[in-house]
């Protein structure tokens, strides 16, 4: 799910290492595989959080996902690293503001997929991409030219179209929407601070106890419902896809010879969201949603295109 590490949050992250690495001779079609997997995965992780979050307070869902997700985990890392494998590489503070960003985060996608239909939301999450550009010039001094400038405003335009013929239905859902790119592109910029060196395992644990952390005193001193016995075995697939899903893709991310050969593979959420969609919640995506999830996808795709050009000037420059 785009709830805790969505791809276009990893995707500055890594394209900077993925360039000069020994390993861009491996093959494409493997990473292709498993970006695919992966976000097929989170797109049936949203029908998990939508289906719970129609039934139950959002916070009691996500108390839940993260006390299966933990005891999947844990045992894990102490299989794999023993005790020192929860010791983070990076400073602590860094996993402490990500995991209160990414319960932030959750929050909002939970609420989103309660009340609009999943192909809306995800034409609306794309936006992410066009805010990380954004933010990496204040945090990372990074140069964005015209061209990007003309892409990000094309992305931003395509959320209007979406949003725009249903201005008058314009709920809490709509508004939880257009806050996640932010706090996607904020995840983003938390990652890139981490930095590629840190035990991969870490990012869905941490992730998992700031969901516990703030989730549990709500839920317990507020008097939420907890979900039913009878569907609390949905949790169990809903906490193994996020986990998978982000396995998937850190795998995928890892040996494919650069990142445009699988980043611009994101956009395949947005045909699982309208079929799944309209399986599951019969709900129909309207012309707008089409044609302004057609504009952010190109915008996308452009942005992607002069960022890859960008960073091959520059590893052509400081080769010379």
């Amino acid at each position: 799910m785009l709830l805790l590490i969505s791809p276009c949050n990893i995707t500055r992250l890594i394209s900077f290492s993925m360039l000069n690495s020994a390993d861009n001779r491996l093959d494409t079609r493997n990473a292709i595989f498993f970006a695919l997997a992966a976000f097929l995965l989170f797109a049936v992780v949203d029908i998990f959080a939508k289906w719970l979050g129609q039934r139950y307070p959002v916070p009691s869902v996500l108390l839940c996902v993260a006390v299966v997700g933990l005891c999947m985990l844990v045992p894990f890392i102490l299989w794999q690293k023993g005790r020192c494998g929860f010791i983070p590489r990076r400073p602590l503070r860094l996993h402490v503001m990500r995991a209160a960003q990414t319960t932030l985060n959750a929050f909002l996608v939970v609420t989103a997929l309660s009340y609009i239909p999943l192909a809306d939301y995800y034409g609306i999450v794309f936006a992410a991409p066009f805010i990380a550009a954004i933010a990496s010039i204040f945090f990372f001094g990074d140069r964005v030219g015209r061209h990007r400038w003309s892409a990000i405003a094309l992305g931003f335009l395509g959320i209007l179209v979406i949003i725009a013929p249903s201005y008058h239905e314009f709920n809490i859902g709509t508004a939880a929407a257009l806050c996640v790119p932010l706090t996607l592109a904020a995840n983003a910029v938390l990652l890139r601070k981490i930095g590629k060196d840190e035990y991969p395992a870490l990012f869905p644990f941490y992730s998992f106890i700031g969901l516990l952390a703030f989730n549990l005193p709500v839920t317990l001193m507020s008097g939420m419902e907890l979900p039913a016995a009878q569907h609390l075995w949905v949790f169990v697939p809903y906490a193994a896809a996020v986990v998978l899903a982000i396995a998937l893709l850190g795998r995928a991310f890892a040996i494919a010879p650069v990142t445009a050969a699988v980043a611009p593979l994101q956009y395949s959420s947005m045909l699982w969201g309208c079929l799944f969609g309209s399986f599951f919640f019969h709900e129909e995506a309207t012309w707008n949603t089409w044609a302004g999830a057609a504009i952010i996808i190109a915008a996308g795709l452009y942005l992607l295109h002069r960022e890859r050009l960008a960073v091959r000037a520059a590893v052509t420059q400081n080769a010379n």
